[in-house]
């Protein structure tokens, strides 16, 4: 509309950033050149804005902006607004992007009214049983006449990535016992990918991989984490120690393949239960060949550590493995028991039970395995192998990782709070509680046994179908008798009784209980011991009786002080011994009521505790005579017992009783808990190059390495060469001497001529029974010369 200079009318395409803006900014730029004179100018009228109306702008926000599949925290509310308040009512639609993850709950539309710019909408988390992690979804909004936005929800899944599929256990619900058995062995067979032995190595690495070290492996037993490429091959020259092999939880042995001839290949003679990724586990070599073929249970008895294993142990029969895996191992067996039962090519039916018999593949120790199963729940460390297994390799599952209880329903379970009580005599006792892991279809009594020496109240429990899983307690006590029987260990047993065959079969473990006595300590006798009387009143000191009689008469020719008489069942006499003993002599006769014999059991009996004991002699139906009788003992008994077993008629007189002592050498051994071919003279059990006569006769220790003052010293005075040692004296029967020679090649004859004794030696720092000793003989001038110490016991 100007008058004067260029006029131009300009029409521009505004870019598609600024539709639906509450504001846009539209710039001239002016540009001057360099031209003198009056400054040119510009001017901008007539503006004008064309394009279709929008009646409001959109905006979007969520609260929170995370939920998940989860009760309680699986809602969030979204809410739209316009840029400024409507004139009219304006439809507002939400739409999520993943309708099958978050869903809007409520009126969809809605409508935000006349004159307000807001309207909220609730959207919530699907719960579906789908495994599916953290779900990024989008929730967009429009409304007529307006840009649809939108924003984003995160939806976490409330499923464990570990839990097996939703269907997948779908036939066994509902049953219980053997058909629960058999439709979880259908479950778990279905699509079973079998392995050639020689094909396991990967699945192995992969299933069992160290989590803090992807190129390593970790060991079952030794808790060890190793290469995964350091796979033992014998003949390799490779250390077992530091090389791990595939161990069989389930051993081979046991049922899997017997004789080891191409084991796992497909149609030779072991099958898919050889290879069984479940039952396949890295193990460093050496701890694979210690457990070789033991079954799994509490270590009892002589119990070894082993090196490399320091969390397990083993016994004569049995492997026990570290807490961590207990529970898992248990599961693992029960696994093998049910999927294989001999229906599978070259498998036969694998059963475990509290004995094991490797001849029929029946495994143990089924009451432990049950056990440990409850005391050791699933690990999730466990339950990732387990789905690692199932999708990526064997595609078959462990049906008691995934449902634990199913252990219970199936074999029925007794569970014991504890399995170790004390007790006192006179004083405090304990208490345990039982109850059943599942709910019987009968009736199931369990009766308690803890032997003349416990007390239990009540000692029969009965549970039912609607109280066994209540807890029942059982008090413990020490029945307060008259012998002295010191603290000693026991154990209470128990029995099963039942219409449900489950629980009918099976064998509770038994609770070890510690029992203290009351009864005053009886000093041993110091040997030899002689003793024939005065017996009454009883006793002397070092015996105990229970229930005893006196005679009037003495039996062998003894002076007149009587005998003793035993009248009744159970009638006992212990003799506590304060050495080591090696004879027994006494004399016997039956006093029959009626006819020339009594009838009934005598037996002579030895123990190294007063405990234990083992039979010596076993007199049935003794006649009238006046009898000796002699007995060898154990170097390591200090209690004897003579007892009325069983009586039907007369009784038992006993008399003139002689223990003589062991030889010094052996109560010495004895002293240091040595038996058998350990405690022989010849042996040495710590290795450190001195017998045990040597050891004994030097003064040192048979069970740890000895120091240098335990050992011969070769000195060499002024012309002379000789042999100081430190020797026991308190012993007669030693004989100590040096002998000299000038070869000690083979046949040399060595002898005592010039060998001389030491007149007169240091004794500071002997201890007493022992004396500093020297030998000496003249320093050779050509032939080298040899000195050896001779100790000889008889």
């Amino acid at each position: 509309g100007g008058t004067t200079g260029v006029k131009s009318s300009v029409v521009a395409a505004l870019p598609a950033t600024a539709d639906n803006q509450p504001v846009v900014q539209i710039r001239w730029a002016t540009w001057r050149g360099a031209e003198s004179g009056s400054s040119s100018g510009v001017a901008v009228d007539n503006i004008a804005m064309s394009g279709v109306s929008l009646s409001q702008s959109l905006a979007i926000s969520a609260s929170p902006t995370s939920v998940t599949e989860t009760v309680g925290s699986n809602e969030a509310t979204v809410t739209v607004t316009t840029a400024a308040n409507v004139s009219a009512p304006l439809q507002v639609t939400l739409t999520s992007t993943a309708a099958a993850q978050l869903e809007v709950i409520g009126a969809n539309p809605a409508t935000i009214p006349t004159g307000a710019n807001t309207v909220t909408f609730t959207v919530r988390a699907v719960d579906d049983v789908l495994v599916d992690g953290l779900q990024l979804v989008a929730v967009e909004a429009s409304a007529p006449g307006a840009t649809t936005v939108s924003t984003s929800l995160s939806v976490l899944d409330n499923e464990d990535p570990y839990s097996p599929p939703p269907a997948y256990y779908i036939p066994a619900q509902g049953l219980i016992g053997s058909p629960l058995k058999n439709a979880l062995k259908t479950i778990i067979s279905t699509g079973h990918t079998s392995y050639l032995y020689g094909s396991t190595y990967a699945p192995i690495r992969a299933i069992h991989e160290d989590p803090s070290n992807p190129s390593n492996v970790l060991t079952l037993y030794s808790e060890v984490s190793v290469g995964k490429l350091d796979t033992y091959r014998p003949n390799a020259g490779l250390d077992p120690a530091l090389t791990w092999s595939r161990e069989h939880v389930w051993p081979g042995s046991y049922g899997l393949d017997t004789d080891n001839v191409n084991p796992g290949s497909t149609n030779a003679d072991a099958g898919a239960d050889y290879t069984d990724l479940f039952n396949l586990h890295p193990e460093l070599q050496s701890v694979n060949s210690t457990r070789s073929n033991l079954y799994y249970d509490e270590s009892s008895g002589t119990v070894v550590v082993p090196a490399l294993a320091p969390l397990c142990s083993k016994d004569s029969d049995s492997w026990e493995p570290s807490e961590t895996a207990k529970g898992y191992l248990a599961r693992v067996i029960l696994y093998m028991v049910t999927r294989y039962d001999g229906t599978d090519p070259n498998t036969i039916d694998l059963e475990v039970a509290n004995t094991p018999d490797v001849a029929s593949g029946r495994f143990a120790n089924l009451a432990t395995l049950l056990r440990w199963h409850d005391e050791y729940p699933v690990a999730t460390w466990e339950r990732g192998r387990n789905q690692r297994i199932y999708s990526d390799w064997q595609h078959n599952r462990n049906p008691f990782i995934d449902h634990p209880e199913y252990v219970a329903q199936i074999w029925g379970t007794v569970r014991l709070n504890k399995l170790a009580a004390n007790a006192t005599e006179g004083g405090n006792g304990d208490v345990f509680a039982v109850s059943l892991g599942s709910a019987p279809t009968n009736d199931v009594t369990i009766t308690f046994s803890g032997g003349a020496q416990i007390g239990l109240s009540p000692a029969t429990v009965v549970f039912t179908a609607s109280n066994w899983a209540s807890p029942q307690t059982i008090s413990v006590s020490a029945v307060d008798d008259s012998n002295y029987e010191g603290t000693h260990a026991t154990s209470i047993t128990s029995s099963v009784s039942s219409l449900d065959t489950r629980y009918a079969a099976l064998l509770p473990l038994p609770v070890a209980v510690v029992l203290t006595d009351n009864d005053p300590v009886v000093a041993g006798v110091t040997l030899p011991f002689s003793y024939g009387g005065p017996w009454s009143p009883l006793l002397s000191t070092g015996f105990l009786g229970q229930g005893l009689g006196t005679y009037s008469t003495s039996l062998g020719g003894d002076t007149d002080a009587g005998s003793v008489k035993f009248d009744d069942t159970g009638d006992r006499l212990i003799l506590s011994l304060a050495s080591a003993p090696q004879t027994l002599t006494y004399q016997i006769k039956g006093n029959p009521s009626s006819g020339s014999a009594t009838s009934g059991t005598f037996a002579v009996e030895e123990s190294p505790d007063g405990l234990t004991f083992t039979p010596l002699r076993s007199l049935v139906n003794k006649d009238n005579t006046d009898q000796a009788f002699a007995d060898n003992l154990s170097a390591g008994t200090r209690f004897l017992a003579f007892a009325y077993q069983a009586k039907s008629g007369g009784n038992i007189q006993l008399d003139k009783i002689l223990v003589t002592p062991a030889p010094a050498l052996a109560s010495w051994t004895v002293s240091y808990g040595l038996v058998g071919l350990a405690a022989d003279p010849a042996a040495d059990p710590d290795s450190d190059g001195l017998s045990n006569l040597l050891e004994y006769a030097l003064g040192g220790s048979p069970v740890s390495s000895d120091q240098a003052q335990h050992r011969p010293v070769l000195e060499k005075p002024a012309g002379k060469l000789r042999l100081v040692c430190v020797v026991r004296t308190d012993d007669p029967t030693l004989a100590v001497s040096v002998e000299t020679a000038v070869s000690i090649a083979p046949g040399t004859t060595w002898g005592t001529a010039g060998v001389a004794q030491v007149p007169a030696m240091d004794q500071a720092g002997v201890s007493a029974g022992f004396l500093r000793v020297g030998f000496e003989v003249d320093e050779p001038t050509g032939d080298p010369r040899f000195l050896r110490l001779r100790i000889e016991s008889p």
